[in-house]
């Protein structure tokens, strides 16, 4: 049975979920009042629904238009009420929740975060698959009202529907195919923080007859001169940070702030350290973008899995430009370790790579460019 909503007023109808919903101030609202985030929740458990319709709707800048118990219905109300993001459950009758995903990425995409009491370490397989389908987050069901973990857990799933509201839909598979036979002419790794032991793994394990130029991009808050020391000892590379205007040349490894330029001088592309502008935070780093550019986007990106709204727009921008997008996972590149709300961009990504997989295919990839050469 589908459960649906008029503008921002929730009744939730009969059915045994334990629980009120919102009282008579809410009930009141007129569509006068209209919320920016629309969402959709899709799970067989009417108790769950009503879970997470409440939680959702205590964020006056969101509203759940819809409700559904199995994926089939979930897809016709999708197509119906063309919600912002979607909640999803993995395991309903009529048809998994990956089905689901699957179905509403291929008939009329949306954001789809996955809330399941199947996410944990022992569901990683699950988890992966969900993402491979086209999530953009995978998490936790909320526990029980009178649990402790309640009202954290709650707060984190109001922090994804609201940041995978600000993520473009762009077809990842403009940027697939755009990637698939590009030739390979930079390799582009980010993030990176002051904590760079797995970063130093990857960068070693490069062959010293790298033919391309190697950028690292650094965290907002990240001296580059700070990673290019740490990274220095264990690579069979020259390793730069970019202090001035300097050419990017095949076999050294530059480092990035997150603010440079890169530009194309005299058909030679120029590194040209940046700095921050005001009310730049939270927008990602233009490097990113910038360098793809410079190399009009025949560029292996290796990024990590998890990050925020903005930054996973981001993500999407280099798959447009044509790059080849790996997706490290979590921890990976040696960034800060991925909080509970951050959006999973593996599913945009041509590839999603475990940390102990990344510098041998990386190596590959310049192994296979330089057969390529004539």
């Amino acid at each position: 049975m589908s459960l649906l909503f008029r503008d921002t007023q929730f009744d939730p109808g009969p059915g045994p979920g334990p629980g009120p919903g919102p009282g008579p101030e809410a009930r009141a609202r007129t569509s006068e009042v209209r919320r920016s985030i629309r969402a959709v929740v899709i799970d067989d458990s009417p108790s769950v629904r009503t879970l997470l319709c409440m939680i959702i709707e205590q964020d006056p800048d969101m509203t759940v238009v819809g409700a559904a118990a199995d994926g089939c219905q979930g897809l016709a109300l999708v197509k119906r009420l063309c919600p912002d993001v979607v909640t999803m459950d993995l395991t309903m009758p009529g048809g998994s929740g990956l089905e689901a995903t699957a179905a509403i990425m291929r008939e009329a995409p949306t954001r789809v975060i996955v809330i399941s009491s199947l996410t944990g370490p022992s569901n990683a397989t699950q988890s992966l698959e969900a993402l491979r389908a086209g999530a953009l987050a995978v998490l936790h069901g909320p526990p029980s009202l009178r649990s402790d973990e309640f009202a954290a857990q709650a707060r984190t799933i109001r922090d994804v529907v609201r940041s995978s509201a600000s993520v473009k839909l762009a077809i990842a598979s403009l940027g697939r195919s755009a990637a698939v036979d590009a030739p390979l002419d930079a390799v582009l790794l980010g993030w990176a923080s002051a904590r760079t032991a797995p970063l130093q793994r990857i960068v070693a394990s490069l062959s010293q007859h790298a033919a391309v130029p190697i950028a690292v991009v650094c965290d907002t808050d990240v001296d580059p001169r700070v990673v290019a020391a740490s990274l220095l000892p264990t690579s069979a590379l020259p390793v730069r940070p970019v202090v001035a205007a300097e050419p990017l040349l095949a076999g050294s490894i530059y480092v990035l702030g997150a603010y440079a330029a890169v530009e194309t001088r005299r058909g030679v592309p120029f590194a040209v350290p940046g700095q921050s502008q005001p009310g730049a935070a939270g927008q990602g780093a233009p490097a990113f973008v910038s360098f793809a550019n410079a190399f009009s986007g025949r560029v292996l990106a290796v990024l990590p899995a998890v990050w925020d709204g903005a930054q996973a727009q981001m993500a999407q921008e280099l798959l447009l430009c044509g790059c080849r997008v790996i997706a490290a996972l979590p921890d990976a590149l040696g960034g800060q370790r991925p909080a509970s709300h951050g959006i999973t961009v593996g599913s945009l990504a041509d590839l999603t790579l475990p940390a102990q997989m990344l510098g041998p295919y990386v190596r590959k990839q310049l192994a296979l460019r330089r057969h390529r050469e004539p």
